[in-house]
């Protein structure tokens, strides 16, 4: 009876070892997914609600079963607010959107209080991120201030997304686009007159030659091509999936000036990129032809319209000498469609300033995040895994039945010795043949 007990316990504990050590390798590739934005209704629809999830890690990720969870500010539960029910691979770089009215990819249940929540969002029950604001007593960290209604919550991903584990740190409060469509002007447009701005990307320096390095020395050059002084506050220069806001940026008219990578972090591609200027509202305002290969040493701009790589860099100073003629024809019909919403128009510079009438688009752009630096471990209730849970109770019922059972153990060793000892000895009185 204790030797049937002592086997049944062994292959028990052998069972939760390995049980033990597939949650613990779960929990260790857990995939990199963050809360990047969240808006909790508008002046004037309190039930606009949006949540967005990014993939910042460097592969693609399966997320049907991902879940949206919220919880009142101090609630003890919490409640599904919407769940990826289809098979979805989240490429790299790639956002997903849960709302109730806006364009979406799954729809969101409302309920967000302005005042605090909490959200969370999580994969194979464990949870992968999570944001509080205002009252709302289950940060990662401090909870992020509650935002008003014309505001949004916006992870900060320039240039590459934050996931310092605080949310007081990783996230602001933003203008939100849902606002400004209504009409509503948010506390962070300080400039009366921004939709008269005249702002242009003149000029990209992708592959400055040595000594100077990427890292420091590639820039993006704008001008104001308007006749008053631009504050350009919550506008953004995006390259790729990098983004560097331009809220500290102020261009007097006629000036240029370069932002230097030193600065901006943005990275321009050696093999080909485009640089999209955004206004504060979220309208793509511009975006220069792709370069293609970069030619080290040589900047791509525009020159009497015509966009091509230059002589020589001139950051800050009028471009002059168009070396080679760029734009492809795809780029060229993109430069000819119609706008579908026209809010700025750039004025020509005169004196024979490098000025082009800026390309007006219309359309909200969702910040691209940057691949993390490493993938964000798994979040458990109790604070401590599961499956290292399971694996020492596997270890603890294998030591009781080795120990339980160490007399057979020991007679099973003791008899392969003998066997084995008994194959090495040769044989004393080997048969012989029988001879006829």
């Amino acid at each position: 009876m204790k030797q049937g007990l002592a086997r049944i316990t062994v292959c028990i504990g052998i069972l939760f070892v390995l049980m033990g050590s597939s949650g613990v390798a779960h929990a260790a590739t857990a995939p990199s997914l963050l809360i990047s934005r969240i808006q909790i209704g508008t002046p004037t629809d309190a039930s606009d609600e949006l949540v967005e999830i990014v993939n910042v890690g460097s592969n693609p990720i399966e997320i049907k079963g991902l879940i949206l969870e919220y919880k009142a500010a101090t609630g003890k539960t919490w409640s599904k607010k919407a769940a990826v029910s289809v098979a979805h691979s989240l490429a790299t770089g790639a956002t997903w959107v849960f709302a109730t009215k806006q364009t979406h990819d799954e729809v969101l249940t409302a309920g967000l209080a302005q005042a605090g929540g909490n959200i969370r969002v999580s994969l194979d029950s464990h949870v992968l991120d999570r944001v509080a604001w205002g009252t709302g007593d289950s940060p990662e960290g401090v909870a992020l201030a509650a935002p008003s209604s014309n505001q949004m919550i916006e992870r900060n991903c320039s240039p590459a997304c934050s996931d310092t584990q605080n949310n007081a740190v990783d996230f602001e409060l933003t203008r939100d686009t849902a606002a400004v469509a209504s009409g509503v002007t948010p506390d962070t447009v300080s400039a009366p007159d921004a939709e008269s701005y005249a702002i242009e990307i003149t000029e990209v320096f992708p592959d400055p030659a040595s000594p100077q390095t990427d890292a420091k020395d590639e820039f993006v050059e704008l001008y104001n091509a308007g006749d008053t002084p631009a504050t350009l506050s919550g506008w953004k220069l995006v390259s790729g999936k990098q983004t560097f806001k331009l809220d500290t940026v102020t261009i007097q008219a006629g000036q240029y000036i370069s932002l230097h990578s030193a600065t901006t972090k943005l990275g321009l591609a050696n093999s080909g990129d485009t640089v999209a200027l955004i206004d504060a509202a979220g309208n793509i305002l511009q975006t220069t032809p792709n370069y293609g290969a970069a030619k080290s040493g040589k900047s791509f701009g525009v020159t009497e319209g015509v966009w091509g790589w230059l002589d020589h860099p001139t950051p800050g100073a009028m471009n002059s000498g168009i070396l080679v003629e760029v734009p492809t024809e795809k780029a060229e019909k993109a430069a000819k469609a119609p706008a579908k919403k026209a809010v700025v128009t750039a004025k020509k510079a005169t004196g024979g300033a490098k000025a082009t009438t800026a390309k007006v688009a219309s359309g909200n752009l969702k910040d691209a995040a940057s691949t993390s630096s490493g993938t964000k471990q798994s979040e458990t209730q109790s604070g401590f895994s599961s499956g290292w849970v399971l694996a020492l109770l596997g270890l603890f019922a294998v030591g009781y039945g080795v120990y339980e059972y160490r007399p057979e153990l020991l007679s099973l060793i003791m008899q392969f010795r003998a066997k084995s000892r008994a194959r090495r000895e040769p044989v004393k009185n080997p048969s012989t043949r029988r001879r006829n």
